[in-house]
């Protein structure tokens, strides 16, 4: 097998159908009900920043060797910071809103809005596994796609990979688990032995 990147997909998939399974239930007449939808949104966006953020390095890797693979996927980054844009102006708008009619209409339009980019989103990452990750792996040895990770790891604390962990793991599989933890243990052997301690306990 391969090294892959990108498990940390299946958190992103987790968080944001999370958030649309609770915009799906709210009650937009309720202010206090759309300011913690609000909040939850801004949650997302951030996270979502971050992990573009994260995936530059694969894709500084691409430019290295020639490749543009990636192009699209930066565009569309820039994209969904556009979509989350327009989400917080439509719940803007809706908290002027006086009418409970027009608030649950523009709910609704709110919450298709946002399931559109629950599906652009899901595009979006499958295309990143599908068509740069094996571009990665025709470009570069494992040992040298590994070294990408191990250079975060080598600047983490030993909370932030325990944060990080604790985040992750409930939304993966065993296989997943333990590459982290063997990416870690290589990358960082003195604080594996730390994390490890806390993970027993």
């Amino acid at each position: 097998m391969r090294y892959i990147f990108y498990r940390e997909h299946k958190y992103v998939l987790y968080a944001v159908t999370e958030l649309e399974r609770l915009i799906a239930k709210t009650d937009f007449t309720d202010n206090i009900a759309v300011t913690k939808i609000s909040f939850e949104l801004t949650d997302i966006q951030e996270m979502l920043h971050f992990h573009a953020q994260h995936e530059d390095k694969f894709h500084q890797l691409l430019r290295a060797k020639g490749s543009s693979v990636h192009v699209r996927i930066e565009a569309e980054h820039r994209e969904h910071e556009t979509i989350f844009a327009e989400l917080h102006k439509k719940l803007a708008k809706l908290q002027t809103l006086e009418k409970h009619e027009e608030r649950i209409l523009l709910g609704r339009d709110f919450y298709l809005a946002y399931r559109e980019f629950e599906a652009i989103n899901l595009r979006h990452l499958n295309e990143e596994e599908f068509v740069l990750m094996p571009e990665l792996q025709r470009l570069y040895t494992d040992d040298e796609l590994k070294k990408i990770e191990a250079a975060t790891y080598k600047i983490m604390t030993v909370a932030q990979m325990r944060e990080m962990l604790d985040v992750l793991f409930p939304q993966m599989n065993r296989d997943d688990q333990q590459t982290f933890l063997q990416d870690i243990k290589q990358a960082a052997p003195e604080k594996f032995a730390e994390l490890n301690k806390t993970l027993v306990n």
